[in-house]
Order: structure tokens, then sequence, then C-alpha cells
């Protein structure tokens, strides 16, 4: 079990982190908060129904696993046909925990790289992949990372979080997310305005341009996302109320 405990807002607010249980406390004495439970971005989130994709993709992993397992021609007992069927059904499972994992071990690599620790290339081709493609993106794009897991929390709507990156690419201000999902959702743009609207609560004079998120699949995939206000100056209010009803149905939810 890992405690973390950060300062905030020139010292009026200390946030305690437990990684064990993934969750806030905050003793913010000006607004009356004495250890008091705080609920995480990714907590609120969770309300927001992904089953659009989950399902699908559950659906896919246990035809595959049939189509790989089930052989033509050749007859099946009651035990086989019993251990095939549950096997198919937990495959999800398993693919779910094998891409925590590879999850696990890219964003630690990815963490201490942007905390220049300089650790050792993977030996894992799909890791080594996904992180070579990684370093090209830095250099390409001049990119400057400026912190690293900075926890955030909002005085104004008392939530908080631990956000990935704050980067420059190309010379520009960025908030940034690493993912290990097998594709960028709605929920993940939400989250980095969650993150965003925390950190310029505190942080003001931090001028940012935009998000972005950058997603690493289990087969080796890099995939960027830029969310840029410029191109779109409607996308971070909109994210944002998003984020705020999401928190408003989750307090509901959780008042029950």
């Amino acid at each position: 079990m890992s405690i973390t405990i950060t300062t905030l807002y020139g010292g009026k607010v200390t946030m305690r982190f437990d990684s064990y249980w993934h969750t806030y406390t905050v003793t913010d004495e000006e607004k009356g908060l004495k250890d008091a439970s705080v609920t995480g971005v990714s907590t609120v989130l969770n309300i927001i129904d992904k089953s659009k994709q989950l399902v699908p993709w559950a659906v896919n992993q246990t035809i595959d696993y049939l189509k790989e397992n089930l052989k033509p021609g050749i007859s099946y007992d009651e035990v086989e046909i019993a251990k095939l069927l549950s096997n198919a059904k937990n495959t999800h499972h398993n693919t779910k925990n094998d891409a925590g994992d590879f999850g696990t071990l890219l964003h630690n690599w990815v963490e201490k790289f942007v905390k220049h620790e300089n650790p050792p290339m993977p030996v894992n081709k799909v890791l080594r992949k996904s992180v070579e493609d990684f370093l090209r993106w830095t250099v390409k794009d001049k990119v400057k990372f400026v912190l690293s897991e900075q926890p955030l929390y909002s005085r104004k709507y008392q939530c908080a979080g631990t956000l990935d990156c704050i980067a420059t690419v190309n010379g520009k201000l960025y908030i940034g997310d690493w993912k290990t999902s097998s594709g960028i959702y709605l929920s993940q743009k939400i989250q980095t305005a969650g993150y965003r609207m925390m950190r310029e609560e505190e942080y003001s004079t931090e001028k940012y341009v935009g998000q972005f998120i950058m997603r690493f699949g289990k087969d080796g995939a890099f995939e960027k996302k830029f969310l840029d206000d410029k191109e779109d100056n409607s996308n971070l209010e909109k994210m944002f109320l998003y984020f705020l009803k999401a928190g408003d149905i989750y307090r509901k939810m959780d008042a029950k």
C-alpha cells in the first residue's frame, strides 16, 4: 500500500491518495473539510454506459475462442463441452487481465521516461513496438514533458484525480493522458477535460491549447488524439459540461 500526501493551492489544501484503495481524502479548512473523502474523476466517469463498445467486444472474444478450439469432425463428450463453454465464457476476463498487465507495464515505462529515469527498452516485442512508436512521436513533434503523475483537486467541485502528464507539443501546452484501451472513447475525452479544469482552477496563469490522449493497444498499436481548442471552440466547454453532469448523477446515485 502506498500513501501519497500532496499540498495544493499554496498550502491551503492537503490531499491524501491511497493507491491500494484508489481513494482521495482532503483537508481544506477554509472550506470546512477535515480528512474528507472526495470523489475521483475516474470513479465519477464509471457511471457512463460503456456497454455499446464492451458487449460486442466480449461476444467477439467468446466467438474467437470457440472458432480456435472447436474442431470440425471431432465428437465431444459432456465434460469436454462443458469445459469449452466455461473457457469461452471467461475469455474476455482473461483478455482484459492480459491487457491490464500490458497497460501497467507500458504505463510504468512511459512514466519513468517522462521523469528522465532512462528505463531500459522492453524485451517483449509488442511492448517494444509501442515504446518505439512513442519515442518516434516525441522526437517528430518536439515533445517536452513538464509534469508527470500530477495530483489534482478542485476546491469548487470537490473532486480529485491524478494527471498522467503536462507537455509541450511543437511548443504548445497540453494536458495529456495515456490509455491502453481498444479505442479512444467519449469518457476519456471527458476525463481529460476534467483534469484540465482542475489544473486551471489552481494555476489560472497556465495557458493550454487543448488535451491529448495517447492510446497504446495490446497489439502494439499507437494512436494519438488531440483535442485542440482552435479546431473546436466548444470542445472543452462541452466535455466539461458532460463531466459536471456525470458528477451530479454519481452523487445522486451514491446518496441512495
